[in-house]
């Protein structure tokens, strides 16, 4: 990966978690998920898939990291991954979704991770958005997502 790269990654990630402070609803995800290597072998994306809101809302433990010396949501990023991190998981055991993509997309390929919506919920069901951040997914404010 070029230094630019990584450099703009750092940065972006920097942006995403102070906008998270600054916009308090998004405090209520569990993680948020943002250029996250399947393979971390340090070497750029062949591949970049984005969905549209990380899945999932993990209830068997509360991984939030400590940021600016208060709890934060966890991340899915090249700088910190929670599934592998926390979880004590392996990106390549990561599900249906992970085999999935590599099965369309093939094993060498370096596939790297985001969303449209970065803060994730249960479902991108209404009520399930409504009652986690205030507003659906069709309603996100300007600004929030990429």
């Amino acid at each position: 990966m070029t230094n630019f790269i990584k450099e703009k990654e750092i940065e972006l990630l920097k942006e995403i978690r102070e906008y998270t402070f600054d916009n308090k609803e998004l405090l209520n995800a569990h993680h948020f998920l943002f250029a996250c290597p399947v393979k971390k072998n340090g070497k750029p994306a062949d591949v970049i898939v984005c969905g549209i809101n990380p899945g999932g809302d993990p209830k068997e433990a509360d991984y939030r990291k400590v940021y600016q010396g208060k709890p934060f949501p966890t991340e899915e990023s090249s700088d910190y991954d929670w599934w592998v991190e926390d979880n004590n998981k392996k990106r390549s055991d990561d599900g249906a979704y992970s085999k999935f993509i590599h099965k369309i997309l093939g094993e060498e390929k370096n596939i790297t991770l985001t969303e449209v919506f970065f803060w994730n919920s249960a479902t991108t069901k209404k009520e399930d958005f409504d009652n986690r951040y205030g507003y659906s997914l069709k309603k996100i404010p300007i600004g929030i997502s990429v």
